[in-house]
């Protein structure tokens, strides 16, 4: 990927067939900080030094796009592609854990200088955490899984700050309802993309993402295991089910099956790499876990 990225001097949110790196669908706020936090777990320092001509200028790059000066929080003057690709988002509270995320890796691991403003952990904390839950805008108090989950999941705060109340929050929104985790408990049709809105309705609302639900187990695991063991059973099940994991579960009460889009024109993507989240979740819950078979 570093390869590809080289030659366009930029990190992009996908590389297409032939090496070919582009943004789908604008500017992806959480593509830089979640490759420096890959770097820095495979322990990849002679990537970080023999890549360094271009990832140094392209930080710097994150935090022109990125930041607004002002405030120190992302810029909400333009929309940027986040987890909820597919949905116009703005500064929301998961663009701004990756901000917190990418300043914590700089700053821990001294590859390159920080241009993120000391203080960014406090700044994330100060605009969205409400006593007992994280919300979506630091102007609003919808809770949203992506908002739940991501900054006690990538570590951006502590879980002391209130991981256990957060997560109830969530399951008190409907976020948790027949699997976790849907990023909303109602649809929002003027957020979507017009063409997604047509063909795939509802695809990043109501319907169940296993990405945010294998982050929300694993949380789970740490503050309330009895409560996980359910939802975990119920997840091993339906894997086991179709010998894959899916990217969408319907959202429709109890369905449990893949997302299909309107004349079948799309069925959810499958064989997702955070399957190795799912199988350290079932390790995690017993010795008599459910294991996937393929």
């Amino acid at each position: 990927m570093l390869d590809a990225w080289q030659a366009k001097g930029r990190v992009t949110t996908t590389i297409f067939p032939g090496r070919r790196p582009r943004d789908v669908w604008t500017f992806g706020v959480d593509s830089l900080p979640l490759l420096l936090a890959t770097l820095r777990v495979a322990r990849a320092d002679d990537l970080v030094t023999r890549h360094a001509g271009w990832l140094r200028p392209e930080i710097e790059r994150f935090a022109a796009e990125v930041l607004d000066r002002r405030t120190g929080l992302v810029r909400d003057d333009r929309p940027f592609s986040t987890h909820r690709d597919t949905v116009r988002t703005r500064s929301n509270a998961y663009a701004n854990a990756m901000v917190v995320l990418l300043d914590r890796h700089l700053r821990e691991t001294g590859w390159f200088a920080s241009p993120i403003p000391a203080g960014a952990a406090d700044r994330f904390v100060d605009a969205f955490w409400r006593a007992d839950r994280f919300v979506d805008r630091a102007d609003g108090n919808e809770v949203t899984g992506d908002a739940t989950v991501a900054p006690f999941f990538f570590g951006v705060v502590s879980d002391g700050i209130g991981l256990g109340h957060a997560l109830r929050a969530a399951a008190d929104a409907g976020l948790v309802d027949s699997l976790p985790l849907r990023y909303v408990s109602r649809r929002q049709p003027a957020t979507e993309d017009p063409a997604q809105r047509l063909l795939v309705p509802d695809y990043q609302g109501t319907a169940i993402w296993t990405s945010l639900g294998a982050m929300y187990l694993c949380l789970l695991q740490r503050t309330s295991p009895e409560v996980a063991g359910p939802l975990v059973d119920a997840y091993a099940a339906c894997i086991e089910r179709d010998g894959t994991v899916w990217e969408v579960y319907d959202g429709q009460a109890g369905s449990r099956r893949p997302y299909r889009g309107r004349l079948g024109i799309f069925v959810s993507d499958e064989s997702m790499l955070w399957a190795a989240i799912f199988a350290e979740v079932f390790d995690r819950a017993s010795d008599d876990a459910p294991r996937i078979n393929r």
